[in-house]
């Protein structure tokens, strides 16, 4: 392997059988985005109608055509020795990036949540722009294996797996801890009385919500429902009103 200098204080590796035609050309460093990391080495050269021609040295070395695409098997765009390159088509390339880890610490694997509260795990990939949902599964590993047999079926050598040398490991079976439902009427105890908020509320001549927010900030429940509440707003006394009218009418 032989290294080509470009600008940037980066470098080209190439094998030796290229690097005398490619070292002939002067190459330089650059990003095809500005937001991604990856560098490549690329050239320009004007054309005869004064248009300008971009060369990269991955395309030039497997002499790829208008519709081909160049994948970097390492993800470095800087290596182009041939066996770091192959052609692909643009779903394949996509396949073969190395996306961030979702939450769920896998490849393709979303973290779901039933209706009950218990957690579940979707296995999914994307193919041509489009959500393929492989199943839901108690486990994130149960979902991961079933992720990767799919995409390498789909995909094969350009998948990205979370386990490259697959899983040996047993799946553990069983659910997560649910999440804890919040509750929409508490039940408070007073002289051995037990009432819901609705009821007490109701019992003192209070507004459910002027109730809960003195029960909120710490008001013993005797206090709480022996003092006077306050007075209503603007859209209670509104709809106090109109109901008042209403039945005035009938």
């Amino acid at each position: 392997m032989r290294e080509i200098p470009l600008t940037h204080g980066k470098v080209a590796i190439v094998d030796d059988a290229d690097y005398e035609y490619l070292a002939g050309y002067k190459w330089r460093a650059c990003r095809y985005r500005q937001k991604r990391e990856n560098w490549y080495a690329c050239r320009t050269e004007k054309a005869a109608d004064g248009s300008t021609i971009n060369f990269s040295i991955h395309r030039t070395v497997l002499n790829a055509g208008m519709d081909d695409v160049v994948h970097h098997v390492d993800d470095n765009g800087l290596n182009n020795v041939r066996t770091n390159l192959r052609l692909c088509t643009h779903s394949l390339n996509n396949a073969a990036k190395k996306f961030p880890v979702p939450a769920s610490g896998y490849r393709g694997v979303n973290v779901m949540r039933n209706r009950n509260g218990s957690l579940q795990y979707m296995a999914t990939c994307k193919l041509a722009n489009k959500r393929i949902v492989f199943g839901y599964y108690r486990t994130a590993i149960e979902a991961a294996v079933v992720r990767d047999v799919e995409v390498s079926r789909i995909y094969g050598e350009f998948a990205v797996l979370n386990f490259p040398m697959g899983y040996g490991g047993e799946t553990p079976i069983g659910w997560a801890e649910p999440k804890p439902k919040k509750q929409k009427n508490l039940f408070t105890a007073q002289n051995g009385e037990t009432r819901c908020i609705d009821e007490w509320a109701e019992r003192a001549g209070l507004s459910r919500h002027t109730l809960s927010r003195r029960l909120k900030k710490g008001w013993p429940l005797d206090r709480a429902i022996s003092e006077a509440g306050e007075a209503p707003g603007p859209k209670q006394a509104r709809a106090e009103l109109t109901k008042a009218t209403t039945e005035e009418t009938v």
